[in-house]
């Protein structure tokens, strides 16, 4: 049984892409992330439609559309960062091809929530999801598959009729919009999803980030010329076990912060006065005569940063003072 069947009630062919996306897990992840896009695309047509929202003219893609209802006050974060992490994984299946069974899986996770939480503000304010259900890996006819996913494309044309209905009659309500407010915070980011929303926020304030490849696990170095936020930094720790910090943040090859990332549940300031001091203070050695400027106080860095990638919790820092140390 699909996970996304509750949708057949309303929205037949939004449960037909949720199944089609299962059963391309476990055979093709690259189309299974496409189809989970393809389905995100269609529940953010449905919002504009049932909200009585023009698609926009100039541009009219799926980022497009979604900045359209960021405008009108339409789009939880919760929502609005689980649409980004959809998009962008879509995007770099299209584009580069993307084979992660594990990112996958995720994202059916995440598409179940962002279907779920579709239901229950635009379908039904009673429904209450049954929790997500791991498909199981069954044998799948590969050319059967192919056949209903252009027989789904070619449906797709049709929608655009009941979208237009919708929209004659669509407005934006009241009551909906708090419904939608209400129900998005039952649905936060995994760790590392969140991740790639901060990497985004860190990429418009000015750093090279990408918490999948920029990571020092995989070669990541600081280099002159570039502001780096290298993910997953080696750090000793107080116990020796060591460990290591979610950002270390490189201006050329100077550390000059570190950035603890938390889900967005989580509280930042208890983050800083934990995890973020004990990195700062514990840098391996090598890399505080490598790339610290020099030391702040017990701290190898003169930034400390926590987020959960909340708007309002954007960054919160703790600034080393030379009058507070005294």
């Amino acid at each position: 049984m699909s996970n996304f069947r509750f949708l057949a009630k309303n929205w037949k062919e939004l449960a037909r892409m949720g199944e089609l996306a299962e059963q391309y897990l476990y055979t093709d992840t690259n189309t299974c992330f496409i189809k989970m896009g393809m389905l995100a695309e269609h529940i953010v047509k449905y919002m504009l439609a049932y909200d009585g929202i023009a698609e926009p003219e100039r541009d009219n893609t799926h980022a497009g559309r979604i900045h359209v209802l960021r405008r009108n006050d339409l789009l939880p974060r919760e929502i609005d960062n689980i649409l980004y992490v959809l998009r962008k994984t879509r995007n770099d299946a299209a584009h580069a091809g993307m084979e992660s069974f594990d990112k996958a899986k995720d994202n059916l996770v995440l598409t179940y929530d962002l279907a779920s939480w579709f239901m229950q503000t635009y379908g039904d304010y009673a429904y209450e999801p049954a929790g997500f259900v791991m498909p199981e890996n069954i044998v799948v006819d590969v050319a059967r598959l192919e056949k209903k996913s252009r027989e789904q494309e070619a449906y797709i044309d049709t929608l655009k009729k009941e979208l237009a209905e919708l929209k004659k009659n669509g407005k934006v309500s009241a009551e909906r919009r708090e419904k939608a407010r209400e129900n998005a915070i039952k649905y936060p980011l995994s760790e590392h999803d969140t991740r790639v929303i901060i990497d985004k926020q860190l990429r418009e304030a000015g750093w090279e980030a990408d918490t999948d490849h920029i990571r020092q696990p995989k070669g990541a170095k600081p280099e002159k010329g570039h502001n780096k936020a290298i993910a997953e930094w080696k750090t000793e720790s107080a116990t020796g076990k060591g460990g290591y910090v979610d950002y270390a943040l490189f201006v050329g090859e100077r550390m000059v912060g570190i950035i603890e990332a938390k889900r967005a549940h989580k509280d930042v300031s208890s983050v800083l006065d934990g995890q973020c001091k004990e990195y700062a203070s514990h840098i391996k050695k090598e890399d505080q005569e490598k790339y610290c400027i020099r030391k702040f106080g017990k701290y190898h860095v003169p930034f400390l940063y926590a987020t959960n990638g909340r708007q309002r919790w954007k960054i919160t820092p703790f600034i080393y003072s030379e009058k507070i140390a005294k």
